[in-house]
């Protein structure tokens, strides 16, 4: 998801995924999700550059106010 469009953060990005068991196998063994390295590999170092710090502080605050009450009514209205 964008950032700077859907939170009123700093440009940017977040991708979102799935961790931990995904189901088990035929022998009975867990099986997990993989996606944490093949996300890893394929954005840094080629898509992604290096962590700015007020990017990251930004980004911070922007998810805070997405927590509020302020910033549900904020999207409501976008939304009608």
């Amino acid at each position: 998801t964008t950032t700077h469009k859907s939170l009123r953060g700093p440009r940017g990005a977040m991708i979102f995924y799935r961790k931990g068991v995904k189901g088990t196998d035929k022998q009975g063994k867990e099986v997990l999700y993989d996606y944490e390295d093949k996300i890893n590999q394929a954005v840094f170092p080629g898509l992604q550059g290096g962590p700015h710090n007020h990017t990251i502080a930004g980004l911070a605050v922007a998810l805070k106010q997405a927590t509020t009450p302020e910033y549900r009514a904020y999207q409501e209205q976008v939304l009608s």
